[in-house]
């Protein structure tokens, strides 16, 4: 930087090291400040100092590949280098985008003066160097998938969960480019990497990855939600496919004379074959095959009633997925459970096990209203050729910030196919809904008029997550979202109730688990 803008009023002059506007290093500077920021996975971290156009004459953002670190050096003359920031360089650049702008906004000047650049270089080593070697997490597992949707072959997706509370950072022990993950063919005789996460990707603790086939005709479900605004689009696409019936496995490598059992952090297959290869393809007992027939279906895992979110990760692939469909219909001789896909990705919402689900009335059990409401009513053509059921809680924000995104996902649930005596519930969108004669002391003085019992309160009402389509109502892993008009602040709590159609009669259950987004 030779010259900075001169007039008053906002003013900036920047450079920018750029993966996208979520990842990125930029130097900035005003008429007296300058900026240095280190944005990785949307989270800001950085540092501001006076200006002084002398002293910060040049500015450089430098890599050392030894340390893994960035760091954001300016000088006065170009030699004499001091260092005004460090942060880790925490992902990875499939290519490289520099912004070197200037400008004055809200000055009234038609002529605002100038940013001069000169000598600007960029200097790397002639052939690209291996990213640092580390210990790599283990907590990365497959959460959901599926090798053929509705729309073909194509229609596929893998959802990777980090089944642990901290972020983790894709890394190699062996310098390899990020952690494959490789399908094998239906026979058993053969497989290949299918895709790499490349090191230095970031998950979030509780958060997903998402891999989708971009092929013509592939994954079909990039409109059902994730965070607010935003699409379960991939984090990741890949092309070409995965055979019906085989398996997959992630490693913590990309060198695939290392796709070793030592190495491998998750398989998931089926079975039908049998030898080393299938073997390193799956865990325990591998699932029933399901032909290759088109339709709208998932494999799940299971989360145990009772584990506040936790997925089953028992290395037995026949106990640890569900197979779910939106007909609960029988696919090439398996049986699936009614239930819905529901990929998540980067941007979705995380389980929120401190968010609490409470009476809406402490003074009355459960079972009885306004905590639970049984509506006869026939409805057929809405799944509720016996009535309704609407169970109806106050969840409290206790994630410390405001939550600005809410949904409900169905991790239990007496739904079809089930036996006689057992009830078969699907879930429904419902309408808000006010109550009288609330007798709850914490309820009123939150939500209620007036603020001491009895009082009355607004029951918000949830709407089933579309797509996919669920003509058959929702079951299994569908998402029940409540509409905030306004971010649930911390501390805050809001009262929401899930409406069941029943189809049969008889004992039941409904489990579900909290999804929120700051």
């Amino acid at each position: 930087m030779a010259e900075t803008v001169s007039q008053a009023g906002w003013v900036e002059n920047f450079l920018q090291v750029a993966l996208d506007s979520q990842n990125y290093y930029l130097i900035s500077a005003g008429a007296t400040s300058i900026l240095f920021r280190s944005m990785v996975g949307g989270v800001n971290d950085q540092s501001v100092l006076t200006y002084d156009p002398n002293l910060y004459r040049h500015w450089r953002v430098r890599h050392d590949q030894s340390s893994n670190a960035v760091s954001f050096e300016t000088s006065a003359d170009g030699d004499a280098w001091t260092t005004r920031k460090t942060a880790t360089a925490a992902f990875s650049l499939t290519a490289v985008k520099f912004y070197l702008m200037a400008g004055a906004w809200g000055t009234g000047n038609g002529n605002p003066g100038a940013a001069k650049y000169d000598n600007f270089q960029f200097i790397a080593s002639s052939t690209p160097l291996p990213p640092p070697s580390c210990t790599p997490p283990t907590s990365l597992i497959i959460s959901e998938f599926r090798f053929r949707g509705s729309g073909g072959p194509a229609d596929e997706f893998i959802e990777f969960y980090n089944n642990s509370d901290s972020a983790i950072t894709v890394c190699t022990a062996d310098q390899s480019s990020g952690w494959a993950l490789a399908a094998r063919s239906a026979d058993g005789t053969s497989a290949s990497t299918l895709f790499v996460i490349p090191a230095g990707t970031i998950i979030p603790g509780r958060g997903h990855f998402l891999a989708v086939n971009d092929s013509p005709d592939g994954y079909s479900l990039k409109d059902y939600a994730a965070g607010a605004g935003s699409n379960a689009t991939g984090d990741l696409i890949y092309t070409g496919g995965i055979e019906d019936n085989s398996g997959i496995a992630l490693f913590k490598t990309s060198n695939s004379s290392n796709f070793t059992t030592a190495n491998r952090l998750d398989a998931v297959g089926f079975t039908g074959s049998s030898g080393a290869i299938p073997d390193l393809y799956r865990e325990g007992s591998g699932l029933n095959p399901i032909g290759s027939i088109n339709g709208e279906y998932t494999f799940v895992r299971n989360i145990p009633n009772g584990s506040g979110g936790v997925p089953s990760d028992t290395n037995n692939n026949s106990s640890d997925f569900l197979f779910l469909s939106t007909n609960g219909g029988v696919f090439g001789g398996t049986a699936s459970k009614l239930g819905a896909p529901g990929p998540e990705n980067l941007f979705s919402p995380i389980v929120r096990s401190v968010m609490p689900l409470l009476f809406v009335d402490d003074t009355v059990t459960g079972s009885v209203p306004p905590n639970r409401v049984r509506d006869l009513t026939s409805d057929p053509a809405n799944n509720s050729t016996y009535g309704t059921l609407s169970i109806r809680r106050r969840v409290v924000n206790n994630t410390g910030t405001s939550v600005t995104r809410l949904r409900f996902r169905i991790t239990g649930i007496t739904t079809f196919p089930v036996p006689s005596g057992t009830a078969d519930m699907r879930a429904r969108t419902s309408t808000a809904v006010t109550i009288s004669n609330v007798n709850d002391a914490n309820t009123c003085a939150t939500l209620g008029t007036p603020s001491y019992p009895p009082c009355s309160v607004t029951v918000q009402g949830t709407t089933l997550e579309r797509p996919p389509g669920q003509p058959s109502g929702g079951g299994y892993n569908s998402t029940l979202m409540v509409t905030l008009p306004q971010p649930l602040a911390a501390g805050a709590s809001l009262n929401v109730q899930w409406l069941l159609g029943l189809q049969q009669t008889g004992s039941f259950q409904f489990f579900i688990i909290v999804e929120a987004l700051p």
